[in-house]
This record gives structure tokens, C-alpha cells and sequence, in this order.
């Protein structure tokens, strides 16, 4: 049967409300490669769902190196190739692949990225991207077709984290009337794409694509499907049974099970959801950066990870996750040390008058409270988390044992952020997730209106982030320096980021992640029988 007479024949059956279901033999030469997923998609367009199946079907704008976790030009799955940036740092020149084709044989222009722009800009759309316009991106204009140009509303060095958000899509085959896209059959049955093309489609169960066997961007050798799963024990039990072939986003009591499985491929790193500790400075109590250092010693992280996260975490020596391009790996974590947090306090001032570790700590001579106040506070915590609510208590056991009474309070997640937004916490637990790439903007992660070391909030932060040249090196010094000085602070003690793990069956041959991209070399994976 001839390609075009196939497409027709699927075609037919997509408006009869049928989908082409692909036979064994037409799989492609690598197999079929299935990976179970918890939930469904909503949409194919990555207008309204950026997610792993978006990113097959359609290539990025710009391009990670999976080694390093930032930028890269010419990466080999992105449509930009290189770029400069103007004097003044807000504008930013692309240039793009000319080679690259939709599945239709239409070539991939920088008019494919401007329409997503427009269709952002218009307002009429139902999509997350708009901070785009509202916060960092001026205009995109479109000089020839192998070309984009962006404006930026300011000029810093994060700015790629922006441009990179804006998708590529198929312009040839869109409405012209951007409204039309909240409801185009497009977002359910994308026609044109790019690596890979939707071949089937069961709602709520799975969707299976196939290579492009034209792509100039490396041919997949495998059909990929994406199962969709109720829960994570079903995604786990199916995988243990060889029914799936990729599982990812397991809960973290199950990688110990992964780990012991000899058909099994696993691949861990320091995800990018991280645990910390926020200390109000405002508090007196704990106004005196010797009392934070003291409670920084006095907490055994190592056993938070083993009691409350399965063991399956990594400690942070400060604000920077372990994965990123900006940690800074000569810097150690705080190790726990209760006699040194003990001398500490007697040093601050807060003593034991009774010498009952049972009874809090006492102010004598201590800064910014009077003799006699007992040292106590209150540890807030999301009771919708049970990581949290586990921590909060282990926390305040271990404190108990050098005499800080701590009274801990479960909260639901909108009175916390109440309570982080008006400052009125003494010490509260948070979760946090980065990006990828990695952003450490410090001022969206600190309030600098309890914390203002000037060395970081006016200083290192803005030249890390505004560096001349914006040389990945240069900023990850600096970005050091920063980790340095808050560990010594410690506005916050940073405990740690949970592990993430992708697991693969031993059948799947090329499987070679790297933190936050599963998927770099997949035109290099199939499939061996067992």
C-alpha cells in the first residue's frame, strides 16, 4: 500500500469517528516502546499542554545540552542553531535549521514561531503562556524564514528561559482566526507534526505514536505509546509484570523495589522538588544568625531522609538544587552536630538554667529578647503533605533534644501561603520546584523584606543575573559565592531535593538519560526480545 493512499485510509476512518489501529508488522523497524503515565492528556497543542508527548510530536525552539542542563546552540533536537544578542541585551537574534520539515513535507520557517507568538499575544486563546507577554517578551518579528527575532522588555541573562517557552507549530495548516484554536480539531488530531505523528488514539487509555521516517532530525526507530494508568501502583504493577516498558514519577517507597529488579534498568539524580525550612528573621528568637546556625547543627537531615523520604533524597548544602548548572559542588552541606549547636546557643546566650532538656532554653544576655524569655516557637506545615507533616514532627523531636520547644501546627496549603505572604510565621516548612533549565532568580525565591544581606539581594544576584555576555561560567561563580553567603545566613536551611528515578525494562536497548531529559537520544532506542 503506498503512503498516500495509507493516509487517506486513516483519514477516512478519523472521520467516521474510527482511528487506525497499527498491526505488528507495521510497527516501526525498532518495535513499539510503551511508557506508562499516570492521568491523560488534554491536548496534543503545545499551546495548551506542554508535556512529553508535545515535545515528541513538535520540536523545541531552543535547545538543552543534556549534559550540562542549559542552552545549548545547535542543540540536535531544536530548531534554533545559533544566536547574538544586541548591545543593550534585549534583543536576540535566532537563526534557524534549514532542513527540517513537517510531516507534510512543508519546510519548518520562523513563521511556525511566529504564529505561536501572535496566537499568544492575541488574548483570545485559553493558554499558560501568556506570562510571556504580560512580564518578559516585547515582540517577535520574523526578518526572513530562517529567522526570529525577539524583543525583551528588560535585559538580563535569564532571558532564554523565555524564548525557549514559545512553540513551534505547523502555521501552513492553522486558522487564521487565533479564537479557533481553544476548540481546533487540531488539539485531539494533530495532522502535521514533526519527529513523530500521532498514529492512534483511545481516549483515556493511550495514545501511540510513530516516527516520521523523513525527519532530518535523527528517525526514531521505534512506535512509542504512552499508556495511561489510573494510579501509581497500577503503573508499577504493570511495569513489573513487562507490560510497560518506561515508568517515571514513581512514588519514592518504590525505588527500593526498582532497584532489586534484575530486568531492570534504573537511572536516579537529584530531582528538582526540594524540602526547606523558612526562619522568619523578624522572629527575635531567631533574629541572631548564631541560633540559626545552631538549629541548622542541631537537625539530623540525614535521618529526615531515611524516616520521611524513603531515603530516597539528597542533601543541599544551600539554595541551589544538586541537578543544576549552578551548584556549586566544593560547597558542603552543614553537617549535624549537636554539641557544636549546644556551645552555639550558650554562646547566643539561650541556656539551659535547669539543665532539664525536657524544659526550653532560656534567654540570658541574648540578643533582641529579654532575660528569661524560654525559647519556643511555632513550625508550620502543609497538613496536605504527609512528607511535610512527618518532617515537621521529626523536626521537632530533634530540636526537643537541645532544649527548643518547638509547637508544630498542620495547615491547609492557602493559610500557609497567607501566613509566608504576611510574614506572621515564626519557622514554617516548604516545598519548592525548580525549572529546567534551572533559574536561581533569588528574589522570586526570597521575601527580601525579612532577609537583606545587600551582598546578595542588591549585588551578586543582579550581576549573576545581568552579567555582560552572560557566560555560563562566569554566573555559576557568582551563583556560588550566593550559595556560600546564605549558607552562612541561613534565612532558610535548606534540607533537600528529592531523588527522581527513570526506570526502563532491560529489552530497551539505548537507554541513556540524563537529569530531566529521558527522551534526549531516543532516535537511538529499541527494542530486543526477552
Amino acid at each position: 500500500m503506498s503512503r498516500s493512499i495509507k493516509w487517506l485510509s486513516l483519514l477516512v476512518l478519523l472521520l467516521l469517528g474510527c482511528v487506525l489501529s497499527p498491526t505488528q508488522a507495521d510497527e516501526a523497524q525498532g518495535g513499539m516502546i510503551v511508557e506508562g503515565v499516570v492521568g491523560d492528556f488534554t491536548s496534543f497543542d503545545p499551546l495548551f499542554e506542554s508535556n512529553a508527548i508535545t515535545k515528541l510530536l513538535f520540536p523545541d525552539f531552543i535547545g538543552v545540552d543534556p549534559d550540562t542542563g542549559w542552552f545549548q546552540k545547535d542543540a540536535p533536537n531544536a530548531l534554533v542553531t545559533d544566536w547574538t544578542v544586541s548591545d543593550d541585551g534585549r534583543v536576540y537574534t535566532f537563526k534557524l535549521r534549514d532542513d527540517w520539515r513537517w510531516s507534510d513535507d512543508t519546510p519548518i520557517t520562523s513563521a511556525d514561531v511566529l504564529y505561536g507568538w501572535e496566537a499568544i499575544n492575541s488574548g483570545v486563546i485559553d493558554t499558560l503562556l501568556t506570562y510571556l507577554k504580560d512580564y518578559y517578551i516585547l515582540k517577535v518579528e520574523a526578518p526572513d524564514a530562517m529567522t526570529v527575532r525577539i524583543t525583551f522588555w528588560g535585559d538580563n541573562c535569564d532571558l532564554l528561559h523565555f524564548a525557549s517557552a514559545l512553540p513551534v507549530l505547523p502555521s501552513h495548516i492553522l486558522p487564521k482566526d487565533f479564537a479557533a484554536l481553544n476548540t481546533s480539531e487540531f488539539n485531539s488530531k494533530p495532522s502535521v507534526s514533526g519527529r513523530y505523528q500521532v498514529s492512534k488514539v483511545v481516549p483515556h487509555e493511550r495514545v501511540v505514536l510513530r516516527p516520521n521516517p523523513d525527519w532530518a532530525g535523527g528517525i526514531a526507530a521505534t512506535d512509542y505509546t504512552y499508556q495511561f494508568e489510573s494510579d501509581q501502583t497500577q503503573l508499577l504493577k504493570d511495569f513489573t509484570a513487562g507490560k510497560l516498558d518506561i515508568i517515571t514519577g514513581q512514588a519514592l517507597e518504590t525505588y527500593a523495589e526498582l532497584r532489586n529488579n534484575p530486568n531492570v534498568n534504573r537511572y536516579t539524580f537529584p530531582g528538582n522538588t526540594w524540602d526547606f525550612l523558612a526562619l522568619n528573621e523578624a522572629d527575635p528568637i531567631l533574629g541572631d544568625v548564631h541560633v540559626r546556625q545552631a538549629l541548622a547543627k542541631a537537625i539530623d537531615v540525614d535521618t529526615l531522609i531515611k524516616e520521611d523520604a524513603a531515603g530516597e533524597a539528597t542533601r543541599m548544602a544551600s539554595a541551589i538544587i544538586p541537578s543544576s548548572w549552578a551548584y556549586d559542588h566544593d560547597l558542603q552541606p552543614i553537617p549535624y552536630d549537636l554539641t557544636e549547636a549546644e556551645s552555639l546557643l550558650d554562646k547566643a546566650g539561650w541556656v539551659d538554667d535547669d539543665h532539664n532538656p525536657s524544659t526550653p532554653r532560656v534567654a540570658k544576655d541574648a540578643n533582641y529578647v529579654v532575660d528569661g524569655t524560654p525559647f519556643k516557637f511555632t513550625l508550620y506545615a502543609d497538613q496536605v503533605s504527609s512528607r511535610q507533616s512527618s518532617v515537621a514532627k521529626h523536626i521537632q523531636e530533634q530540636l526537643g533534644l537541645l532544649g527548643i520547644q518547638v509547637d508544630y501546627e498542620a495547615l491547609d496549603t492557602n493559610a500557609l501561603s497567607d501566613h509566608l505572604n504576611k510574614l506572621t510565621y515564626d519557622a514554617a516548612l516548604f516545598t519548592w520546584r525548580s525549572g529546567y533549565p534551572d533559574n536561581p532568580d533569588f528574589e522570586t525565591m526570597f521575601d527580601f523584606r525579612f532577609y537583606d544581606n545587600p551582598s546578595v539581594s542588591k549585588e551578586l544576584n543582579a550581576q549573576a543575573s545581568s552579567l555582560p555576555g552572560c557566560d555560563v561560567q562566569a554566573r555559576a561563580k557568582i551563583y556560588g559565592e550566593i550559595q556560600e553567603l546564605l549558607q552562612q545566613d541561613l534565612p532558610f536551611i535548606w534540607l533537600y531535593s528529592l531523588n527522581e528515578m527513570y526506570a526502563a525494562q532491560k529489552t530497551i536497548k539505548g537507554f541513556d538519560p540524563r537529569p530531566n531529559q529521558l527522551h534526549w537520544n531516543i532516535e537511538k532506542w529499541s527494542v530486543t526480545q526477552p
